[in-house]
């Protein structure tokens, strides 16, 4: 028992473990990202690439195709950059405040701990990356099918109204985006 004791005494104070790390700043960064709506999505992406230095023997190239399947999961996210808000956006007319917002922008993002690899044959870090692209790329596209501008916009108008009431002394608000058509005639 007193040998189980001196070890772990020894092992506490004498053993060498060492774990260093050295953070470096590269970039900060102020957001000003408003998030209006977000979509918890899972994709199932397939990804294929033809083996560049055996494109010419079309035999070899098919059998070392570069392949990856995999579940991904991500979100898509619609927000506004609060920081494209100008002093010319916000106009008072009578009782009515007029607010033009920007333009809502879409972005897809994959969530690396929630893609799962199911098959995988000759593909390297190169190919991860592009299935990782792509699949943002179709997050995005899919956003826009989903028709999430629209949930957000309204999003938008039922948060921001109220707080910009109740700081303008209880006036009427209107929100517009700068992306209508009809930008102009909504501020009459």
């Amino acid at each position: 028992m007193s040998f189980y004791i001196l070890f772990d005494i020894y092992q506490d104070n004498y053993s060498e473990k060492k774990n260093d790390h050295q953070l470096i700043v590269e970039e900060l960064e102020g957001l000003g990202r408003l998030e209006l709506y977000k979509a918890h999505v899972r994709d199932v992406a397939e990804y294929s690439e033809n083996n560049e230095y055996l494109e010419d023997i079309p035999v070899a190239n098919e059998f070392f195709k570069s392949k990856i399947l995999a579940v991904i999961g991500g979100e898509i996210v619609c927000y506004i950059n609060l920081n494209e808000i100008k002093t010319d956006d916000i106009h008072l007319l009578d009782s009515t405040v007029v607010v033009d917002l920007p333009v809502l922008h879409i972005d897809g993002r994959i969530n690396p701990q929630e893609v799962k690899i199911y098959s995988s044959e000759h593909a390297g870090p190169d190919a991860m990356n592009k299935l990782y692209i792509e699949a943002e790329k179709k997050l995005k596209v899919t956003g826009q099918e989903m028709q999430l501008e629209a949930r957000a916009k309204d999003n938008a108008k039922q948060y921001l109204a109220p707080i910009l009431s109740k700081i303008s002394g209880n006036k009427n608000i209107k929100i517009n985006f700068k992306d209508s058509v009809h930008l102009n005639y909504m501020r009459k």
